[in-house]
Protein backbone atom coordinates (compact mmCIF):
# COMPACT_ATOMS: atom_id res chain seq x y z
CA UNK A 1 0.00 0.00 0.00
CA UNK A 2 2.86 2.41 0.71
CA UNK A 3 4.09 2.04 -2.88
CA UNK A 4 0.64 2.06 -4.48
CA UNK A 5 0.54 -1.61 -5.53
CA UNK A 6 -2.35 -2.95 -3.47
CA UNK A 7 -3.11 -5.34 -6.33
CA UNK A 8 -0.17 -7.54 -5.28
CA UNK A 9 -1.62 -8.21 -1.79
CA UNK A 10 -3.96 -10.92 -3.09
CA UNK A 11 -1.09 -12.54 -4.98
CA UNK A 12 1.00 -12.61 -1.80
CA UNK A 13 -1.86 -14.19 0.13
CA UNK A 14 -2.46 -16.85 -2.53
CA UNK A 15 1.13 -18.07 -2.52
CA UNK A 16 1.68 -21.67 -1.35
CA UNK A 17 1.90 -21.96 2.46
CA UNK A 18 5.54 -23.01 2.24
CA UNK A 19 6.35 -19.68 0.63
CA UNK A 20 3.84 -17.48 2.42
CA UNK A 21 5.03 -14.03 3.46
CA UNK A 22 4.69 -12.51 6.94
CA UNK A 23 6.32 -9.66 8.86
CA UNK A 24 8.91 -12.07 10.26
CA UNK A 25 10.23 -12.63 6.75
CA UNK A 26 11.17 -9.01 6.31
CA UNK A 27 13.38 -7.43 5.18
CA UNK A 28 13.79 -8.52 1.57
CA UNK A 29 17.19 -7.23 0.58
CA UNK A 30 17.62 -8.55 -2.96
CA UNK A 31 15.62 -9.92 -5.86
CA UNK A 32 16.55 -13.49 -5.00
CA UNK A 33 14.68 -13.24 -1.71
CA UNK A 34 11.68 -11.40 -3.16
CA UNK A 35 8.49 -13.49 -3.27
CA UNK A 36 7.37 -14.41 -6.76
CA UNK A 37 4.29 -12.25 -6.33
CA UNK A 38 6.56 -9.20 -6.13
CA UNK A 39 8.90 -10.08 -8.95
CA UNK A 40 6.64 -8.29 -11.39
CA UNK A 41 7.31 -4.97 -9.68
CA UNK A 42 9.34 -2.48 -11.62
CA UNK A 43 12.86 -1.81 -10.36
CA UNK A 44 11.89 1.60 -8.98
CA UNK A 45 8.93 0.01 -7.18
CA UNK A 46 11.23 -2.61 -5.68
CA UNK A 47 13.53 0.11 -4.41
CA UNK A 48 10.56 1.87 -2.82
CA UNK A 49 9.46 -1.43 -1.30
CA UNK A 50 12.92 -2.06 0.15
CA UNK A 51 12.81 1.36 1.78
CA UNK A 52 9.19 1.19 3.01
CA UNK A 53 9.49 -2.33 4.45
CA UNK A 54 11.79 -1.07 7.22
CA UNK A 55 8.95 0.98 8.65
CA UNK A 56 7.33 -2.33 9.59
CA UNK A 57 10.46 -3.53 11.37
CA UNK A 58 11.40 -2.32 14.83
CA UNK A 59 14.18 -3.48 17.12
CA UNK A 60 13.59 -5.43 20.33
CA UNK A 61 15.67 -3.97 23.17
CA UNK A 62 17.06 -6.48 25.65
CA UNK A 63 18.38 -5.80 29.13
CA UNK A 64 22.12 -5.90 29.72
CA UNK A 65 23.53 -8.59 31.95
CA UNK A 66 25.21 -7.09 35.05
CA UNK A 67 28.67 -8.22 33.96
CA UNK A 68 28.24 -7.39 30.26
CA UNK A 69 30.17 -4.32 29.12
CA UNK A 70 29.43 -4.79 25.42
CA UNK A 71 26.77 -2.98 23.41
CA UNK A 72 24.54 -4.03 20.53
CA UNK A 73 25.05 -2.81 16.98
CA UNK A 74 21.49 -2.30 15.72
CA UNK A 75 20.60 -2.37 12.05
CA UNK A 76 20.46 1.22 10.86
CA UNK A 77 17.50 0.63 8.55
CA UNK A 78 15.13 -0.66 11.24
CA UNK A 79 13.49 1.90 13.48
CA UNK A 80 13.75 2.13 17.25
CA UNK A 81 10.59 1.06 19.13
CA UNK A 82 9.93 4.47 20.65
CA UNK A 83 6.31 5.56 21.01
CA UNK A 84 7.30 9.04 22.13
CA UNK A 85 10.46 11.15 22.43
CA UNK A 86 10.36 14.42 24.34
CA UNK A 87 11.42 17.38 22.23
CA UNK A 88 13.15 18.98 25.19
CA UNK A 89 16.61 17.58 25.98
CA UNK A 90 19.11 18.11 28.77
CA UNK A 91 22.68 18.62 27.58
CA UNK A 92 25.33 17.09 29.84
CA UNK A 93 29.00 16.04 29.88
CA UNK A 94 30.17 19.29 28.38
CA UNK A 95 27.87 18.93 25.38
CA UNK A 96 28.98 15.39 24.51
CA UNK A 97 25.56 13.90 25.22
CA UNK A 98 21.90 14.74 25.74
CA UNK A 99 19.20 13.06 27.84
CA UNK A 100 15.54 12.80 26.81
CA UNK A 101 12.40 11.17 28.18
CA UNK A 102 11.08 8.37 25.94
CA UNK A 103 8.30 5.77 25.92
CA UNK A 104 8.98 2.31 24.50
CA UNK A 105 6.40 -0.13 23.15
CA UNK A 106 5.97 -2.80 25.83
CA UNK A 107 6.10 -5.52 23.15
CA UNK A 108 9.57 -4.41 22.10
CA UNK A 109 11.63 -4.56 25.28
CA UNK A 110 12.35 -6.57 28.42
CA UNK A 111 13.92 -3.65 30.28
CA UNK A 112 11.23 -3.23 32.93
CA UNK A 113 7.89 -4.93 33.48
CA UNK A 114 6.26 -2.09 35.40
CA UNK A 115 7.00 0.90 33.16
CA UNK A 116 7.26 1.99 29.54
CA UNK A 117 8.95 5.30 30.46
CA UNK A 118 12.73 5.54 30.23
CA UNK A 119 15.58 8.02 29.87
CA UNK A 120 17.56 7.94 26.62
CA UNK A 121 21.12 9.23 26.80
CA UNK A 122 22.45 9.92 23.31
CA UNK A 123 26.09 10.69 22.57
CA UNK A 124 27.13 12.96 19.75
CA UNK A 125 28.90 11.56 16.72
CA UNK A 126 32.68 11.48 16.81
CA UNK A 127 35.61 9.61 18.36
CA UNK A 128 35.63 11.67 21.58
CA UNK A 129 31.99 10.87 22.29
CA UNK A 130 32.52 7.21 21.44
CA UNK A 131 35.42 6.97 23.87
CA UNK A 132 33.35 8.62 26.59
CA UNK A 133 30.43 6.28 25.86
CA UNK A 134 32.64 3.20 26.22
CA UNK A 135 34.16 4.47 29.47
CA UNK A 136 30.79 5.36 30.93
CA UNK A 137 29.27 2.01 29.99
CA UNK A 138 32.20 0.13 31.51
CA UNK A 139 32.18 2.17 34.72
CA UNK A 140 28.42 1.87 35.18
CA UNK A 141 28.51 -1.89 34.63
CA UNK A 142 31.18 -2.19 37.33
CA UNK A 143 28.97 -0.26 39.77
CA UNK A 144 27.22 -2.38 42.41
CA UNK A 145 23.58 -3.39 42.02
CA UNK A 146 21.49 -1.68 44.67
CA UNK A 147 18.00 -0.22 45.00
CA UNK A 148 19.48 3.26 45.46
CA UNK A 149 21.80 3.15 42.44
CA UNK A 150 20.50 3.93 38.94
CA UNK A 151 21.53 1.11 36.54
CA UNK A 152 22.20 1.22 32.81
CA UNK A 153 19.44 -0.96 31.33
CA UNK A 154 20.83 -1.37 27.83
CA UNK A 155 23.38 0.13 25.43
CA UNK A 156 23.48 0.18 21.65
CA UNK A 157 24.72 1.92 18.52
CA UNK A 158 22.20 3.00 15.91
CA UNK A 159 22.79 5.16 12.85
CA UNK A 160 26.31 6.13 13.94
CA UNK A 161 25.21 7.30 17.39
CA UNK A 162 25.76 5.61 20.74
CA UNK A 163 22.90 5.35 23.23
CA UNK A 164 22.28 4.33 26.84
CA UNK A 165 18.82 3.64 28.24
CA UNK A 166 18.21 4.17 31.96
CA UNK A 167 15.19 4.24 34.27
CA UNK A 168 13.22 7.47 33.97
CA UNK A 169 13.32 9.84 36.95
CA UNK A 170 10.08 11.81 36.77
CA UNK A 171 11.33 14.35 39.31
CA UNK A 172 14.52 15.08 37.39
CA UNK A 173 17.68 15.53 39.42
CA UNK A 174 17.96 16.85 42.97
CA UNK A 175 18.88 20.37 41.89
CA UNK A 176 15.81 20.52 39.65
CA UNK A 177 13.69 19.35 42.58
CA UNK A 178 15.10 22.16 44.73
CA UNK A 179 14.33 24.80 42.09
CA UNK A 180 10.76 23.55 41.59
CA UNK A 181 9.61 22.86 45.15
CA UNK A 182 10.13 24.24 48.62
CA UNK A 183 9.81 22.52 51.97
CA UNK A 184 7.30 25.21 52.94
CA UNK A 185 5.18 27.41 50.69
CA UNK A 186 6.47 30.57 52.36
CA UNK A 187 9.93 29.92 50.89
CA UNK A 188 8.77 30.32 47.27
CA UNK A 189 8.13 27.66 44.69
CA UNK A 190 5.50 24.97 45.01
CA UNK A 191 5.18 23.56 48.50
CA UNK A 192 6.28 19.92 48.60
CA UNK A 193 3.36 18.03 50.22
CA UNK A 194 5.58 15.03 50.93
CA UNK A 195 8.31 16.98 52.71
CA UNK A 196 9.10 16.23 56.34
CA UNK A 197 12.23 16.00 58.44
CA UNK A 198 11.79 12.25 58.34
CA UNK A 199 11.75 12.30 54.51
CA UNK A 200 14.91 14.45 54.44
CA UNK A 201 16.80 12.10 56.75
CA UNK A 202 15.49 8.96 55.03
CA UNK A 203 16.50 10.11 51.55
CA UNK A 204 19.93 11.26 52.72
CA UNK A 205 20.30 7.81 54.30
CA UNK A 206 19.42 6.20 50.96
CA UNK A 207 22.16 8.12 49.17
CA UNK A 208 24.62 7.26 51.95
CA UNK A 209 23.71 3.58 51.53
CA UNK A 210 24.48 3.75 47.82
CA UNK A 211 27.88 5.29 48.51
CA UNK A 212 28.72 2.79 51.27
CA UNK A 213 27.85 -0.04 48.88
CA UNK A 214 30.19 1.47 46.29
CA UNK A 215 33.04 1.73 48.79
CA UNK A 216 32.71 -1.65 50.51
CA UNK A 217 33.58 -5.26 49.47
CA UNK A 218 30.95 -7.61 48.06
CA UNK A 219 28.26 -8.53 50.57
CA UNK A 220 24.67 -9.49 49.79
CA UNK A 221 22.37 -6.99 51.49
CA UNK A 222 18.89 -7.32 52.97
CA UNK A 223 17.60 -4.99 50.25
CA UNK A 224 18.56 -7.52 47.61
CA UNK A 225 21.49 -5.48 46.39
CA UNK A 226 25.12 -6.48 46.15
CA UNK A 227 28.19 -4.66 47.32
CA UNK A 228 30.90 -4.33 44.72
CA UNK A 229 33.84 -6.71 45.15
CA UNK A 230 36.29 -3.94 44.20
CA UNK A 231 35.86 -0.60 46.01
CA UNK A 232 35.29 2.38 43.75
CA UNK A 233 35.51 6.15 44.07
CA UNK A 234 32.41 7.66 42.47
CA UNK A 235 34.27 10.97 42.00
CA UNK A 236 31.28 12.92 40.67
CA UNK A 237 28.81 13.29 43.52
CA UNK A 238 26.70 16.40 43.01
CA UNK A 239 22.98 17.31 43.05
CA UNK A 240 22.66 16.73 39.30
CA UNK A 241 23.83 13.12 39.74
CA UNK A 242 21.19 12.32 42.35
CA UNK A 243 17.94 11.48 40.57
CA UNK A 244 14.40 11.77 41.94
CA UNK A 245 12.04 8.89 41.19
CA UNK A 246 8.35 9.56 41.71
CA UNK A 247 6.39 7.47 44.21
CA UNK A 248 3.01 7.79 45.91
CA UNK A 249 2.83 7.76 49.71
CA UNK A 250 -0.30 8.48 51.70
CA UNK A 251 -2.08 9.61 48.57
CA UNK A 252 0.58 12.25 47.87
CA UNK A 253 3.32 12.43 45.30
CA UNK A 254 6.73 11.80 46.82
CA UNK A 255 10.24 11.12 45.56
CA UNK A 256 12.93 8.53 46.19
CA UNK A 257 16.53 9.65 45.62
CA UNK A 258 19.08 7.46 43.85
CA UNK A 259 22.75 7.91 43.00
CA UNK A 260 23.46 7.99 39.25
CA UNK A 261 26.18 8.41 36.63
CA UNK A 262 29.24 6.33 37.47
CA UNK A 263 30.96 7.61 34.33
CA UNK A 264 33.87 9.07 36.32
CA UNK A 265 34.05 6.22 38.86
CA UNK A 266 37.42 4.53 39.29
CA UNK A 267 38.48 1.40 41.14
CA UNK A 268 40.97 2.07 43.92
CA UNK A 269 44.34 0.36 44.41
CA UNK A 270 45.01 -2.39 46.93
CA UNK A 271 45.74 0.24 49.58
CA UNK A 272 42.40 1.95 48.79
CA UNK A 273 44.09 4.92 47.12
CA UNK A 274 44.02 6.37 43.63
CA UNK A 275 46.41 8.79 41.89
CA UNK A 276 44.89 12.26 41.67
CA UNK A 277 45.57 12.37 37.94
CA UNK A 278 43.22 9.41 37.40
CA UNK A 279 40.21 11.31 38.72
CA UNK A 280 38.05 13.75 36.77
CA UNK A 281 36.71 15.94 39.54
CA UNK A 282 33.54 17.96 40.04
CA UNK A 283 34.93 21.44 40.53
CA UNK A 284 32.60 22.88 43.17
CA UNK A 285 32.35 19.79 45.36
CA UNK A 286 35.91 18.50 45.12
CA UNK A 287 37.74 17.98 48.43
CA UNK A 288 40.95 19.83 49.35
CA UNK A 289 43.18 16.76 48.93
CA UNK A 290 42.60 16.93 45.18
CA UNK A 291 44.60 20.16 45.13
CA UNK A 292 47.12 19.25 47.82
CA UNK A 293 47.95 15.54 47.61
CA UNK A 294 49.23 13.05 45.03
CA UNK A 295 46.71 10.36 45.98
CA UNK A 296 43.09 10.33 47.05
CA UNK A 297 41.16 7.90 49.24
CA UNK A 298 37.57 6.67 49.27
CA UNK A 299 36.79 9.51 51.68
CA UNK A 300 37.11 11.81 48.67
CA UNK A 301 33.42 11.06 48.06
CA UNK A 302 32.47 11.79 51.68
CA UNK A 303 33.55 15.44 51.36
CA UNK A 304 31.51 15.76 48.14
CA UNK A 305 28.48 14.21 49.82
CA UNK A 306 28.90 16.53 52.81
CA UNK A 307 28.73 19.53 50.46
CA UNK A 308 25.53 18.19 48.89
CA UNK A 309 24.02 17.50 52.31
CA UNK A 310 24.76 21.07 53.41
CA UNK A 311 22.98 22.44 50.34
CA UNK A 312 20.11 20.00 50.94
CA UNK A 313 19.72 21.27 54.52
CA UNK A 314 19.91 24.85 53.23
CA UNK A 315 17.02 24.16 50.84
CA UNK A 316 15.00 22.46 53.60
CA UNK A 317 15.42 25.32 56.07
CA UNK A 318 15.69 28.42 53.86
CA UNK A 319 14.63 27.47 50.32
CA UNK A 320 16.28 27.53 46.89
CA UNK A 321 17.12 31.25 46.95
CA UNK A 322 19.33 30.61 49.98
CA UNK A 323 21.17 27.86 48.08
CA UNK A 324 21.91 30.38 45.32
CA UNK A 325 23.01 33.01 47.84
CA UNK A 326 25.28 30.46 49.48
CA UNK A 327 26.95 29.87 46.12
CA UNK A 328 27.56 33.59 45.69
CA UNK A 329 29.03 33.86 49.18
CA UNK A 330 31.51 31.08 48.42
CA UNK A 331 32.45 32.73 45.14
CA UNK A 332 33.13 35.97 46.97
CA UNK A 333 35.82 34.36 49.13
CA UNK A 334 39.04 33.82 47.23
CA UNK A 335 42.20 31.87 47.97
CA UNK A 336 44.96 33.50 49.98
CA UNK A 337 47.87 35.35 48.38
CA UNK A 338 50.66 33.35 46.73
CA UNK A 339 48.69 30.09 46.64
CA UNK A 340 48.67 29.75 42.86
CA UNK A 341 50.46 31.02 39.79
CA UNK A 342 47.40 33.01 38.71
CA UNK A 343 47.73 36.79 38.90
CA UNK A 344 45.38 38.57 41.28
CA UNK A 345 42.73 36.93 43.45
CA UNK A 346 41.67 33.41 42.55
CA UNK A 347 37.85 33.28 42.76
CA UNK A 348 36.43 29.77 42.73
CA UNK A 349 33.23 28.14 43.93
CA UNK A 350 34.54 25.58 46.40
CA UNK A 351 33.83 24.82 50.05
CA UNK A 352 37.48 25.28 51.03
CA UNK A 353 40.21 27.81 50.37
CA UNK A 354 43.97 27.58 50.07
CA UNK A 355 46.11 29.73 52.33
CA UNK A 356 49.87 30.21 52.42
CA UNK A 357 51.89 29.59 55.55
CA UNK A 358 54.59 32.23 55.03
CA UNK A 359 57.47 31.81 57.51
CA UNK A 360 58.65 34.87 59.41
CA UNK A 361 61.96 34.64 57.61
CA UNK A 362 60.38 34.74 54.13
CA UNK A 363 60.93 37.96 52.17
CA UNK A 364 57.53 39.00 50.78
CA UNK A 365 59.21 40.92 47.98
CA UNK A 366 59.98 37.56 46.41
CA UNK A 367 63.68 37.64 47.37
CA UNK A 368 65.13 35.00 49.66
CA UNK A 369 67.88 35.98 52.04
CA UNK A 370 71.02 33.91 52.18
CA UNK A 371 74.23 34.57 54.06
CA UNK A 372 77.34 35.35 52.04
CA UNK A 373 78.97 32.05 51.16
CA UNK A 374 82.37 33.57 51.92
CA UNK A 375 81.30 34.58 55.42
CA UNK A 376 82.02 32.04 58.08
CA UNK A 377 79.46 31.43 60.77
CA UNK A 378 80.65 32.75 64.10
CA UNK A 379 77.83 31.36 66.22
CA UNK A 380 75.15 28.70 66.35
CA UNK A 381 72.55 31.43 65.92
CA UNK A 382 74.09 32.57 62.63
CA UNK A 383 74.30 29.00 61.36
CA UNK A 384 70.66 28.38 62.22
CA UNK A 385 69.65 31.53 60.37
CA UNK A 386 71.55 30.41 57.31
CA UNK A 387 69.78 27.06 57.28
CA UNK A 388 66.43 28.79 57.61
CA UNK A 389 67.14 31.09 54.70
CA UNK A 390 68.22 28.20 52.51
CA UNK A 391 65.11 26.20 53.49
CA UNK A 392 62.95 29.05 52.23
CA UNK A 393 63.92 28.31 48.66
CA UNK A 394 61.19 26.65 46.58
CA UNK A 395 57.42 26.73 46.97
CA UNK A 396 55.68 28.52 49.79
CA UNK A 397 53.97 26.04 52.14
CA UNK A 398 50.24 25.97 51.44
CA UNK A 399 47.41 24.57 53.53
CA UNK A 400 43.63 24.46 53.21
CA UNK A 401 40.78 25.45 55.47
CA UNK A 402 37.00 25.48 55.25
CA UNK A 403 35.87 28.82 53.86
CA UNK A 404 34.63 31.37 56.36
CA UNK A 405 31.55 31.82 54.16
CA UNK A 406 30.73 28.14 54.73
CA UNK A 407 31.20 28.41 58.49
CA UNK A 408 29.08 31.55 58.76
CA UNK A 409 26.39 30.00 56.56
CA UNK A 410 26.18 26.99 58.86
CA UNK A 411 25.87 29.35 61.85
CA UNK A 412 23.06 31.22 60.08
CA UNK A 413 21.14 27.98 59.52
CA UNK A 414 21.45 27.01 63.20
CA UNK A 415 19.78 30.29 64.17
CA UNK A 416 16.69 29.64 62.04
CA UNK A 417 13.45 28.59 63.70
CA UNK A 418 12.94 25.93 61.01
CA UNK A 419 16.24 24.30 62.00
CA UNK A 420 14.64 21.74 64.31
CA UNK A 421 16.82 19.67 66.68
CA UNK A 422 17.05 16.73 64.26
CA UNK A 423 18.27 18.93 61.41
CA UNK A 424 20.67 20.70 63.77
CA UNK A 425 22.15 17.35 64.80
CA UNK A 426 22.54 16.40 61.13
CA UNK A 427 24.11 19.79 60.38
CA UNK A 428 26.63 19.34 63.22
CA UNK A 429 27.62 15.94 61.83
CA UNK A 430 28.16 17.38 58.35
CA UNK A 431 30.33 20.19 59.67
CA UNK A 432 32.34 18.26 62.25
CA UNK A 433 32.67 14.83 60.59
CA UNK A 434 32.30 15.21 56.82
CA UNK A 435 33.63 18.66 55.86
CA UNK A 436 36.98 17.91 57.48
CA UNK A 437 40.12 19.12 55.70
CA UNK A 438 42.26 16.17 56.82
CA UNK A 439 40.89 13.20 54.87
CA UNK A 440 42.35 10.82 57.45
CA UNK A 441 40.15 12.36 60.15
CA UNK A 442 37.03 12.42 57.97
CA UNK A 443 34.39 9.76 58.60
CA UNK A 444 33.97 7.05 55.98
CA UNK A 445 30.79 6.35 54.04
CA UNK A 446 29.76 3.46 56.31
CA UNK A 447 29.91 5.77 59.34
CA UNK A 448 27.71 8.28 57.50
CA UNK A 449 25.23 5.49 56.79
CA UNK A 450 25.27 4.32 60.43
CA UNK A 451 24.73 7.86 61.73
CA UNK A 452 21.77 8.55 59.44
CA UNK A 453 20.24 5.13 60.07
CA UNK A 454 20.33 5.81 63.80
CA UNK A 455 18.71 9.21 63.24
CA UNK A 456 15.93 7.82 61.03
CA UNK A 457 15.27 4.99 63.50
CA UNK A 458 14.91 7.49 66.34
CA UNK A 459 12.67 9.66 64.17
CA UNK A 460 10.46 6.67 63.33
CA UNK A 461 10.19 5.75 67.01
CA UNK A 462 8.98 9.27 67.82
CA UNK A 463 6.32 9.08 65.12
Amino acid sequence: MRIGREDRIVHLYNQPSTRRVCDGGLPFSDEGRFPEALNELKEKEKQLFRHAQWQLRSHYLTKLNPEDQSFRQLDDEASLPFLHIDKGATTINGGLSIVRHIRIDSEHHDLCESSSHFALKTFKKGPVSEEYFRKELGANQQAPRHDRIVPVLTAFKHRRRFHLILPYASGGNLQELWTTYSSRGALGGRAAPWYSTQWLLSECLGVAESLAVTHQPAITTDQGGQRNSTPQVHADIKPRNILCFGTVEGGHQSYTLKLADFGFARQVNGDSTLPVGDVTHTKTYRPPEYDMEDFIHLNYDVWCLGCVYLEFITWAVLGWSAVENFTNRRLGEYDGARTSEAKGEDYEDTFFKKVSRIPRWYDLSGLKFEADRNTKSTSKKTATSQRSFRMSRGKIPISCRVKESVKSHIADIRNQEACVPEIREFLDFVEEKMLVIDAGKRVNSSEVEIFLRDMTDRQNDQD
